[in-house]
């Protein structure tokens, strides 16, 4: 288990307390963006806010804060600025939040799972110096003082960058928890499906992993991983959600080609890949232009699969390439349409001149066209370095 709601869940089952650590705002060059999260317990660590001295020294603060007696729940801020001092030379600067949860009972918590169970995004409100997290679907229903304090203006502010916003004036923190923002649909449980399906479980994905022989699945396949055992797994396209990302790997060609043939039917997939040779394709080009698949679609079939310039046929191998691929489709659909679920043929289009795809990726604290360096201008306004606030 490596995410860091799941893990949280887990601890709070248990009664044990654990710190959920935020990164709320960064400015330049950083490991994680801002909204990255991991959740540490006495002895676990759920998740990461990108590793190295940063995450280093989260961990650390994270641990006396589990040492510190008391049921209730408490937050501070830490600012850190990522330079030879703290031993990570990233050049940028991070603000993160450390919230203290005891075990028991946490409705707000609670809700949070359930909205990733139904796949709802919500806005999560917390303030320093305050009692837990509150979360609505709308920040219109976020009750008490949240609501008096302008909580929907910030709100309307996180939405429109997609990022978490920071109100120092109120100390209030609205922090935007979306479920996994793409579907893979992975078809086939072999050597190489299990080990596709191994590295897409670590993506922040819904993967759904379809094949009709139960015996194929490991007994663990992962969390957040759903198998599906269907006696005619081309069937189970019908059902997938649109802009969904299909990988087509079954232990039969036919198999393979009448899956194929129902993704492109549909034609509102953002990738379709079939592994294979040129070969393969050339033969699944005539079946499927036999059952009126058009050439104009065929054309959005990705066979061979996985990144250029990676020609290895180990399973472990195909599986990075695939996976590769696919981000590079998604990020693709990102910077044109703002939703992978709108995708139709992106991946004929070149992406975006890097200079552009940097203004639109940056967090809250960085305006478009900053330099990635930081200066010591920089360093001044998040205060000195591990400094803490507090309320």
């Amino acid at each position: 288990m490596n995410d860091w709601l799941a893990g949280l869940a887990a601890l709070n089952r248990q009664g044990a307390p654990a710190v959920l650590v935020t990164v709320m705002e960064t400015r330049g060059s950083t490991p994680r963006e801002p909204g990255a999260k991991m959740a540490i317990g006495a002895g676990e660590v759920f998740d990461t806010i990108g590793g190295g001295q940063l995450e280093h020294a989260a961990i650390e603060s994270a641990r006396l804060l589990l040492e510190q007696d008391g049921e209730d729940y408490t937050n501070t801020v830490e600012h850190h600025a990522l330079n030879p001092r703290l031993g990570q030379c990233c050049g940028g600067a991070a603000r993160i939040l450390l919230e203290r949860i005891p075990g028991g009972a946490q409705p707000w918590l609670d809700a949070l799972v359930d909205a990733r169970r139904t796949r709802t995004p919500v806005y999560t409100a917390t303030r320093l110096g305050g009692a837990g997290r509150q979360v609505a679907e709308s920040p219109d229903t976020l009750a008490g003082d949240a609501a008096c304090d302008g909580i929907a203006a910030l709100a309307a502010r996180s939405a429109e960058t997609g990022n978490p916003v920071f109100d120092r004036g109120t100390g209030w923190f609205i922090d935007p928890v979306a479920p996994p923002d793409f579907d893979i649909i992975l078809f086939g449980a072999g050597h190489v499906g299990r080990a596709v399906a191994g590295v897409l479980a670590t993506l922040p994905c819904d993967l759904t992993w379809v094949d009709s022989r139960p015996e194929q699945f490991p007994d663990d396949p992962g969390a957040g991983v759903r198998t599906e055992i269907v006696q005619r797994p081309e069937t189970r396209v019908d059902d997938c959600p649109p802009g969904a990302f299909y990988l087509v790997m079954t232990h039969s060609h036919q198999l393979d080609f009448d899956i194929c043939e129902r993704v492109l039917a549909r034609g509102d997939f953002a990738y379709c890949g079939l592994i294979g040779s040129k070969s393969k394709r050339r033969s699944g080009e005539k079946r499927l232009k036999r059952k009126g698949i058009t050439e104009s679609v065929l054309n959005r079939l990705t066979c061979p699969i996985g990144v250029a310039g990676i020609t290895g046929k180990r399973p472990a191998e195909i599986a990075v390439a695939a996976a590769a691929e696919i981000l590079q489709v998604r990020e693709a659909g990102r910077l044109k349409h703002g939703n992978v679920r709108s995708l139709e043929g992106v991946r004929d289009e070149p992406s975006p001149p890097v200079g552009e795809r940097e203004k639109r990726t940056k967090g809250s604290l960085a305006p478009a066209g900053e330099k990635e360096s930081v200066s010591v201008s920089d360093f001044e306004f998040f205060g000195t370095t591990h400094s803490q606030e507090q309320q």
